[in-house]
């Protein structure tokens, strides 16, 4: 059931021009998957920039455990992951740049990549959520298919996390095996926001984390692991499992 959106214009219709917007979206966003849980997220933006967070689900735990099964043997070993440091995505038009800041491995790391080019496919279906006319788009995204609806009663080419690319603001978005669901609950315009974006000096691209220092750090923790385990047990690589993540694939993998 879809949330009532709260929509506040503070100028009239000429202020819906995507070249002169300002103002800030919260939505719902949902997962239902090993752990089911509902928080809030917030997109501010201007004409060239936006930032977009994901708050902290309160009922949560500071840690989740991750399970790694250690090959040759039936037992497990847990590793603490801290959880209360959720992404914030930053995203520059001038400069064609989405910069992810994550916490990974105990320290931030800022991931910067083009602005993603989702090959959306607009469908001929319409609904009016809210008093919001919008259309249907499906877009497939690093693994899995997202099915939005946008509005282009605004007519701002962004939405939640890296969804963005249509001609009008996505409202509403879930991908197609039912994990993630982000609903719009609040939208503001012509509000004042701050957009800081990070200096790229400090950053690094999104391949050379997923590629290079990825793996190495879970090498050194695997190392770290052998050491204290008993010799007849051994850890020698820790596969990551994507099927609950987001990005699922990357564009430079192989099919």
């Amino acid at each position: 059931m879809l949330h009532k959106i709260f929509f506040i214009l503070l100028i009239g219709s000429n202020f819906l021009n995507a070249q002169s917007s300002t103002g800030y979206v919260e939505y719902d966003y949902s997962v239902i998957h090993v752990v089911n849980y509902t928080t809030k997220s917030v997109l501010k933006f201007d004409s060239e920039k936006s930032v977009f967070r994901t708050f902290r689900n309160e009922s949560m735990n500071d840690t989740t455990l991750t399970l790694i099964p250690s090959k040759g043997s039936d037992r497990s070993y847990l590793m603490r992951n801290d959880s209360g440091k959720k992404p914030i995505y930053f995203l520059d038009k001038k400069k064609n740049m989405l910069i992810s800041k994550i916490w990974s491995f105990k320290k931030n790391y800022l991931l910067t990549e083009d602005i993603p080019k989702i090959p959306w496919k607009i469908k001929q279906e319409f609904k009016t959520l809210d008093g919001l006319h919008c259309q249907k788009a499906e877009g497939y995204f690093r693994g899995r298919t997202y099915v939005v609806w946008f509005t282009p009663d605004i007519p701002i080419n962004l939405g939640p996390w890296k969804l963005q690319g249509l001609p009008g603001l996505i409202v509403d978005a879930q991908d197609s095996q039912g994990i993630f669901f982000y609903r719009a609950t609040k939208i503001k315009l012509n509000a004042d926001v701050t957009l800081d974006i990070p200096t790229f000096d400090k950053a690094v691209s999104l391949k050379t984390f997923i590629t290079e220092i990825k793996p190495k750090k879970m090498e050194e923790i695997n190392s770290r692991l052998n050491a204290q385990l008993d010799r007849s047990i051994t850890i020698e690589s820790s596969v990551i499992d994507r099927s609950s993540l987001k990005e699922m694939q990357y564009e430079w993998e192989d099919n």
